[in-house]
């Protein structure tokens, strides 16, 4: 039998079992001790696929984004906290009041930078809400 004829025959098995097995599903009654016992199976099935793909780096938890985010913005913010001086020292003919104007908007995104940790949970919250 050729290679293909046999990937063709086994994916007709596979649709076939997953076939019965969603009727079976419905077969089952809440409360009965078969229903837990599948239930219990699915959970156990589910949380040994996220394991696994934690495990090979497929997915990751929030509070290790909140922690890379956090720490990408601190340098980010330490960055932008020299640029006024980088300007004035390169442009000293600039006056005063146009350095001011650039160090007053720095500061806003540095605060905004540093209060990234704290956005976080709501803006994960507002993009499953969005996707879901």
């Amino acid at each position: 039998m050729p290679k293909g004829m046999l990937k063709l025959r086994t994916k007709s098995c596979a649709g076939r079992f997953e076939e019965l097995r969603q009727a079976s599903e419905a077969d089952l009654q809440p409360g009965t001790i078969e229903y837990e016992r599948h239930r219990l199976t699915r959970a156990q099935a589910d949380a040994q696929e996220l394991k696994n793909a934690r495990d090979s780096a497929e997915v990751v938890e929030t509070a290790f984004c909140t922690f890379v985010l956090s720490r990408i913005a601190g340098e980010i913010a330490s960055i932008l906290d020299g640029i006024p001086l980088s300007v004035q020292r390169r442009f000293p003919e600039l006056e005063n009041r146009h350095v001011d104007f650039l160090k007053r908007d720095i500061i806003k995104a540095m605060n905004k930078a540093a209060a990234l940790d704290e956005l976080i949970p709501g803006l994960l919250s507002e993009y499953i809400e969005q996707s879901g």
